[in-house]
């Protein structure tokens, strides 16, 4: 799903052309912490050319046995206000393009943090984001071993190795 987003057009729709792509955090100049565009375009889904993108996805799709003829449907669940639902109809759009027909679920907000530390959900389209252009409260939050949103696998290649520790190895942003 990496692969379809145009990222440019997210930000002409949501934000009126009035940003800038980044990944976890805030581009630079402003954000220090931000990745530079050239190493930005190396992520998946990051390159400017949003139909060779595309291209791999339907290719990395057919290998798992999809196509045309046979789509992958999913739900696309997230709470129901705007900012959180207008992002997720967005996304539904290039989906298609890749053979996953994605239909929205909408979840009233008392119920959504529920649904997602069950992860009781298929794609969840969510906001996350940290008053602060400081990597340390986002990477425990979402890479830290035991946090509730970590992802164990990169948790694992991090352990013991903290964003301050992390900036020899991506070079200084100050």
């Amino acid at each position: 799903m990496q692969l379809t987003i145009d990222r440019k057009s997210f930000i002409e729709i949501l934000a009126e052309g009035q940003g800038d792509v980044s990944g976890a955090m805030p581009p630079p100049p402003g954000g220090l912490w931000g990745l530079p565009p050239e190493i930005l375009q190396t992520l998946p889904g990051y390159g400017p050319d949003v139909q060779a993108n595309r291209a791999e996805a339907r290719k990395l799709m057919e290998n798992h046995g999809y196509g045309p003829d046979k789509r992958l449907r999913v739900k696309v669940a997230t709470r129901n206000i705007a900012q959180y639902r207008d992002p997720a109809v967005i996304l539904i759009d290039p989906m298609k393009e890749i053979y996953i027909d994605g239909e929205l679920d909408t979840v009233e907000t008392a119920n959504w943090f529920p649904k997602i530390a069950r992860k009781d959900f298929m794609v969840g389209a969510n906001l996350s984001g940290s008053g602060v252009d400081d990597p340390d409260a986002y990477f425990y939050e979402h890479y830290a071993c035991g946090s509730e949103r970590s992802r164990p696998v990169a948790a694992a290649r991090l352990a013991g190795r903290g964003p301050r520790k992390l900036r020899k190895s991506y070079g200084s942003r100050q």
